[in-house]
């Protein structure tokens, strides 16, 4: 019975939380579309669209919801995403699913796990950091690849 209050209020803690930051952002965003007319005020916020109704989904001129470009687009991260779970949480599922090992068993396995992989980290940090320190300097964030310096790219 516990188990079942806990999860109760927490699915409700949740959810209160999801509604309180939805209105939130409509509030901040109602409010700087309200205001954006006026010109120093666009320039100041460029934002992709001119009324909270743009965001939503609209039927084009073949009444169509979502344009086939999207939809493919978000097909192939769903894909990616789901391959990504399995081959990282996979070994889990298996474990869980097929009861092949108790859940204290389970947790041994996760700690060795989670230990065996700080080794990995903490060999490839320097590396990771190094090369990160290395585009930051070659390449500008936020400039197109053409207006980016041609020797920088060949580095590349």
């Amino acid at each position: 019975c516990t188990y079942v209050r806990t999860c109760t209020h927490t699915h409700t803690s949740q959810l209160a939380y999801s509604i309180a930051y939805t209105l939130i952002y409509y509030g901040y965003f109602s409010h700087v579309l309200s205001h954006s007319s006026a010109p120093k005020r666009q320039k100041q916020h460029r934002l992709p669209m001119a009324t909270l109704a743009d965001v939503f989904p609209k039927p084009d001129g073949a009444k169509r919801w979502f344009s086939p470009e999207m939809v493919r687009l978000a097909w192939s991260f769903f894909k990616q995403s789901f391959l990504k779970q399995i081959l990282t949480d996979g070994e889990r599922y298996v474990m869980t699913i097929l009861g092949v090992i108790s859940f204290a068993e389970q947790g041994v396995y996760d700690i060795i796990g989670n230990l065996g992989s700080l080794v990995a980290r903490f060999i490839f940090l320097p590396i990771e950091e190094s090369f990160y320190v290395f585009f930051a300097g070659l390449l500008f964030r936020g400039e197109p690849i053409h207006r980016q310096k041609k020797e920088a790219l060949m580095r590349c």
